[in-house]
């Protein structure tokens, strides 16, 4: 009798924690979305980043979470983590490129040069014809001291949008201080 009393209290124990197990993220989640909805972005992070431990593959949530994250206006540590986070959404659903382009500034703005070219050329793969993408290559190639290809991309840039003045600035700027040709920035100017 004691034994099958025991299995009874045990099977209703894994019963009641299985009922806990499903109701708690769904619990999290309602509560991050209301304080959101109370503008308490840093309480809404918090419950949002619980319900993801629950449920790591949710990329809406994860969305969710980048864009409180940016609303919170995140300091240099806040922002590394968003361009972690942001990888993370792009490694479940890589045809994002909304979150690609905000990876690709955050990088930029972090000095993370090598990032932001991969998300350059992954969003050049899609759009090969935008000028300001392939600015943006150049900018990450001359972080990483890759001065002919980025040459070629603000080149590519000019090429694509030739009213644009500020291509025709960095690309000599580029030509004159970083591979020291003097005669081809004037060329270029």
């Amino acid at each position: 009798k004691l034994v099958l009393a025991l299995l009874v209290f045990g099977g209703a124990l894994a019963g009641a924690h299985a009922v806990q197990y499903q109701r708690i993220p769904a619990a999290l989640k309602r509560q991050s979305e209301r304080a959101a909805a109370a503008d308490k972005l840093e309480l809404a992070t918090h419950y949002l980043r619980q319900y993801l431990e629950f449920h790591p593959e949710d990329v809406d949530a994860q969305v969710r979470l980048a864009e409180l994250i940016v609303k919170r206006n995140p300091g240099q540590r806040g922002r590394t983590d968003l361009l972690f986070l942001y990888d993370k959404i792009l490694r479940l659903d890589p045809a994002r490129d909304e979150i690609r382009r905000e990876a690709l500034a955050t990088a930029l703005a972090l000095g993370k040069y090598a990032d932001a070219v991969t998300h350059a050329e992954g969003l050049l793969k899609a759009v090969p014809t935008e000028a300001a993408l392939w600015h943006r290559l150049a900018e990450a190639q001359t972080g990483l001291n890759q001065f002919r290809p980025a040459r070629t991309s603000y080149e590519t840039a000019v090429r694509l949008a030739p009213q644009e003045l500020l291509g025709y600035q960095m690309l000599a700027q580029l030509v004159w201080r970083n591979i020291e040709d003097t005669p081809g920035a004037r060329e270029v100017l």
